[in-house]
């Protein structure tokens, strides 16, 4: 059975037995057995090995960057929007994830669509062809309409869901209005007002018709295949704990990078693991440790530590894992902060942090191959105590827990 045949059929077994998980799809009692199944090369699993191996691959993004206004009007005109409102909802990095037509803007919609994409941000797009508005002016929503919207981006905020622009193109000739640049929202560091043209973005043409709009996806068909399906995460969990126990962090660095990125590289949440590794560079074990958010988790650093003393196999140290559901490989100043204090905690207490690896879709960062684990950022934890992405930290933990570990 090829793919598109297998999805057709496993999607109208999903619409009519949604009950059944990724193990009973398969014809399995437990992850065990379909692990089996898997390393034994079964052709009942052909599907599920295939998509674990597309997850090992890295990807490169080839939704839609829409990271600023010239790119919005790029993409209206680039695939002639009919008139109407359009919910668009993206990525951390502003990588299109999913484009749906709305009679008007609703909060409920707005949530459901955001949360089931796996969005951080969406944008609001008014397409008006119907007279040349030769005025910014005639294309400005009314106060009520902006202290609406206001209203919406407010609530959306603690669901980590950023309304970040409000757009409305008028396609005769090209004028637009913006709420960035209206300073009716504040111009966000990753969206820009201003931008390049990028004459190599990849177009997709949507048909004019409109009920296309409903919910069109900007995701792989290989992904949505399995999205839905419950306890998938958790088997690639069980599989990429299996396959990474004895693996060398030197030697197999490569089958490491692939088995991380099967479990974390598209999920759409933060996980915070740790590997810990014997004396010659070997995985003993991985454990989830942490799990938060779209765009962040928690790290408890006197759990961390309890964890490793509680810890019975003798090993040389741990390597830290943590993944950017929006797909970015950048480590952010959180993350380079956290990463410090980790590194000068552990010390404290005999262990060697041996790496921090960042896993996304994209591939995986490591902050040893960067030269950024030694100690130019243990030094500057003093310059960098007062700042706002530390206290995150810092408030999870009692004062003398700092005092006595972090001595800063």
């Amino acid at each position: 059975m090829n793919l598109l045949l297998f999805l057709i059929s496993r999607k109208n077994e999903r619409e009519t037995m949604k009950e059944k998980n990724i193990y009973q799809l398969f014809g399995c009692r437990n992850k065990n057995e379909l692990y089996r199944k898997v390393k034994n090369g079964s052709p009942d699993v052909k599907e599920l090995t295939d998509f674990i191996n597309f997850l090992k691959k890295d990807r490169i993004d080839e939704k839609p960057l829409i990271n600023s206004n010239i790119k919005l009007m790029d993409y209206c005109k680039d695939n002639k929007l009919p008139d109407g409102k359009y919910m668009l909802f993206l990525d951390s990095q502003y990588n299109l994830l999913r484009v749906q037509q709305a009679e008007k803007m609703e909060l409920n919609k707005m949530i459901r669509g955001g949360i089931e994409s796996g969005a951080r941000n969406i944008i609001i797009i008014e397409v008006k062809s119907d007279q040349d508005y030769f005025k910014t002016s005639l294309l400005e929503p009314s106060a009520s309409e902006k202290g609406e919207l206001k209203k919406m981006k407010d609530k959306l905020e603690p669901l980590e869901l950023n309304l970040a622009e409000n757009f409305t193109y008028a396609p005769l000739n090209s004028n637009y209005h913006s709420f960035i640049e209206s300073g009716i929202f504040e111009e966000e560091k990753k969206f820009s007002s201003s931008g390049q043209i990028n004459e190599n973005m990849t177009l997709y043409n949507v048909p004019a018709d409109t009920k296309e709009y409903e919910a069109r996806e900007y995701s792989d068909p290989v992904i949505q295949n399995f999205q839905g399906i419950e306890r998938t995460d958790e088997f690639l969990r069980h599989y990429a704990e299996k396959e990474l126990k004895n693996l060398s962090m030197t030697e197999d660095f490569g089958k490491v990078k692939e088995n991380l990125k099967t479990e974390l590289s598209e999920l759409n949440r933060e996980i915070f693991s740790v590997m810990f590794i014997d004396k010659k560079n070997k995985i003993i074990k991985k454990e989830n440790l942490f799990e938060g958010t779209l765009t962040r988790s928690t790290v408890y650093l006197r759990e961390l530590v309890k964890r490793i003393l509680d810890e019975k196999e003798k090993f040389s140290g741990i390597v830290a894992v943590h993944n950017h559901p929006g797909g970015s490989l950048k480590p952010s100043e959180s993350d380079i902060v956290l990463t410090a204090k980790i590194k000068e905690v552990l010390e404290t207490i005999g262990t060697e942090l041996k790496d921090h690896l960042i896993v996304s879709r994209t591939g995986i960062f490591s902050f040893v191959q960067e030269d950024m684990l030694d100690n130019r950022y243990s030094q500057n934890l003093k310059n960098v105590k007062e700042q706002p992405q530390l206290k995150m930290f810092e408030k999870n933990m009692t004062a003398k827990y700092i005092d006595n570990f972090l001595k800063i």
